[in-house]
């Protein structure tokens, strides 16, 4: 490579590609077991208004308490919690439709949900923090074999990769097919937390089998690694391999081993909680060897301390992992393609996110023939010029038909100088509507527009949004087009995507 490194090897790493997660609620593809084999699981039954029932699988913590998922004690249809009347906790049995000598019933006395979880009509009770733990109105008898606590996997990071684990349920052995009553059990194996957890991922387990999924009516139940509970079960992705619930779908569980969610669940309704972000990760570089990357983990909420790790993203081979965020390309990283993984820890856990991989390190280039250096030139003063730079920052990344999202605009002024009759532009595209603007904004064909004046050096200014998703909008990338021009800083545009879901029809977006 005689050419200059800049022109074939210079760049710059955004975030990496995650896994579209259209969530919603017998494991499918399971062996039903006998509850002996798995004593810990519990029956959630929730008797609701109008003679509706719902069912969720829990798990006993001790005599007295099991813990399930927090979206398993509200009401699908209203969205409310429900009441402790409505909820019956079954021990002991190995099918509900025909319950053995040793069933265990007891009703609910108080009900704990995570302080951080939100059940609302547009998320279906799909959201982080899905936790609640019922206190039971008598203790259970734990002495027999098919009615055991089961003991919370230790505080600490995410599961390794690959490790095998185990899922349980009372819920449907095939999409859109009633469950036969019985409990079912089916191996997994841990996965990348990226792929279902996004950026809540320290709060997350992505787990998936290439045996059977989690499906409807395994709300609440156990993931289970070495025979400690590691995991409440939440969510299951709709775009698996071989459709909703089927071999290879994502299951999202409720990551007990994150401090944020093992302090709850031990008594804690104020737990610390765990970082969330990493969507403007990058890294820059040098592509070459004998250049190097450097990685920016992007923003984060929680204060957290950062170390980063640097992937071989063929083969996932580690080539470096500490607090340095720089990694120097050397003549066996040839070939290669490498991201890099900061990772986000404090006191509630630890989050991750991963930059794209960058291009094929290229070989180190030749040395080029000594050049006669030009004489000194006295330097001058650097100009004192404006720089706009312009970013929105989403409330939602997905969102269903008829849902709000908000954008936060953000004008940086990074230049030396004030940028002046700076005016900034909005212009939604297909599936996207405005809902509320900015006081002094004014509209015309589709688009909206504000003055923002002065912006002085090293200032800033923010300006809020809030777009509707067209109700007859279909599965896709919907944008909207944000611009920023000055009289003498001239003009920036980015586009902000929110991935429009699909709307399910006739099963409910959640495990249940």
């Amino acid at each position: 490579m005689g050419a200059s490194a800049a022109s074939a090897s210079d760049g710059t790493l955004r975030l990496g590609p995650q896994q579209p997660i259209g969530k919603k609620p017998a494991i499918v593809g399971g062996t039903a077991i006998p509850v002996t084999q798995a004593p810990w699981q519990v029956y959630v039954r929730s008797d609701l208004d109008g003679g509706r029932t719902y069912a969720c699988g829990g798990s006993i913590v001790d005599a007295t308490h099991v813990v399930t998922a927090g979206h398993c004690v509200y009401d699908p249809t209203t969205a409310t919690r429900v009441g402790t009347a409505a909820l019956t906790v079954v021990a002991g049995i190995s099918n509900v439709n025909a319950p053995e000598s040793t069933r265990q019933e007891r009703g609910v006395a108080a009900i704990r949900v995570h302080p951080g979880y939100r059940y609302t009509a547009d998320n279906g009770g799909v959201a982080p923090d899905d936790v609640a733990v019922l206190a039971l109105s008598a203790p259970l008898d734990l002495r027999g074999p098919a009615v055991r606590a089961i003991a919370l996997v230790g505080s600490g990071a995410y599961p390794a990769l690959g490790t095998v684990a185990t899922i349980t349920g009372f819920g449907r052995q095939a999409a859109g097919v009633a469950p036969d009553g019985g409990l079912y059990a089916v191996g997994t194996t841990i996965g990348d937390p990226l792929l279902c957890g996004g950026a809540d991922n320290a709060v997350v387990d992505c787990v998936a089998s290439q045996v059977g999924s989690a499906c409807e009516g395994d709300s609440g139940g156990p993931l289970t690694i070495a025979g400690a509970l590691a995991g409440v079960a939440s969510f299951v992705t709709t775009t698996g391999p071989t459709g909703t619930c089927g071999v290879g779908s994502w299951n999202g569980y409720t990551n007990l081993a994150a401090p944020e969610i093992r302090a709850f669940v031990l008594g804690d309704d104020d737990p610390p909680i765990a970082p969330r972000g990493g969507s403007d990760v990058s890294a820059v570089g040098v592509f070459q060897a004998g250049g190097t990357m450097t990685c920016s983990p992007g923003t984060w909420s929680g204060a957290p301390t950062f170390a980063y790790t640097f992937l071989d993203t063929r083969n996932g081979e580690v080539l470096q992992s500490g607090p340095s965020a720089a990694y120097a390309f050397g003549d066996g990283d040839v070939g290669r393609t490498v991201a890099c993984q900061p990772a986000a820890t404090n006191a509630g856990g630890t989050g991750i996110t991963r930059t794209a991989a960058s291009p094929a390190i290229a070989a180190r280039p030749s040395q080029p023939a000594p050049q006669p250096r030009p004489a000194p030139q006295p330097s001058r003063p650097a100009a004192r010029r404006p720089a706009l730079r312009l970013s929105v920052n989403a409330s939602a990344k997905r969102a269903r038909p008829g849902a709000t999202v908000r954008h936060a605009i953000t004008v940086a002024n990074r230049g030396r100088a004030a940028a002046t009759r700076v005016v900034v532009c909005s212009a939604p595209g297909r599936g996207l509507a405005f809902r509320k603007l900015p006081s002094a904004a004014t509209r015309s064909r589709g688009r909206a527009c504000w003055s923002l004046r002065t912006v002085g050096a090293g200032g800033r200014r923010t300006v809020r949004v809030t777009l509707r998703v067209a109700r007859s909008a279909r599965p896709a990338v919907a944008r909207n087009a944000v611009s920023v021009r000055s009289a003498n800083a001239g003009r920036r545009a980015v586009r902000a995507g929110v991935r429009v879901l699909a709307v399910q029809r006739g099963v409910p977006v959640r495990l249940r």
